[in-house]
């Protein structure tokens, strides 16, 4: 039986299965302290039009230069593991009493490294979004050894592109 889009009742033949093999993970100084359920990267950029002066064809676009690139990351489901929390935010191991509770106690940047594998080379890729600090956080709960945060957003230094060795 032949693979008709939408049908309940067939399955696509191999070949035209997509799967997507991702992790997101957060992690400080190459030590992994969380992970992410869903984000979406937002890049922008300024670009400067230069334009023509003194001839018939004044205020034409002759060129457009590229300004500096920026990143944010906004991210829903998020996790950091209670146990290596202090190198992220500078506290001291096993004061329960000074648990993150806010984006104000963050202390060093994070990274947070994104990795996928392509399903028809096999190549497994790394994106890192380096040097992310907090800029709005809402709702946290902790459950036994994580904390659990609802949204994030993030801003980015760098972002950096990688074909991981198999």
């Amino acid at each position: 039986m032949p693979f008709v889009s939408g049908s309940s009742t067939t399955t696509p033949p191999d070949d035209q299965k997509t799967v997507i093999a991702t992790s997101i993970d957060i992690e400080v100084g190459g030590k992994k302290i969380g992970a992410i359920d869903s984000f979406n990267v937002n890049m922008s950029r300024v670009v400067q039009r230069i334009r023509e002066l003194n001839s018939e064809y004044a205020g034409e676009t002759i060129e457009i230069v590229p300004g500096i690139g920026e990143a944010n990351v906004t991210v829903s489901g998020f996790m950091l593991y209670t146990k290596g929390l202090h190198h992220l935010f500078q506290r001291i191991p096993g004061d329960s009493g000074k648990a993150f509770m806010d984006l104000i106690s963050q202390k060093v940047p994070i990274t947070i490294v994104e990795r996928y594998t392509h399903q028809g080379t096999g190549q497994t890729f790394k994106v890192r979004y380096i040097g992310s600090w907090l800029t709005s956080y809402s709702k946290s709960q902790n459950i036994n050894t994580a904390m659990i945060a609802e949204n994030a957003t993030l801003e980015v230094q760098k972002v950096q592109s990688d074909v991981v060795a198999s």
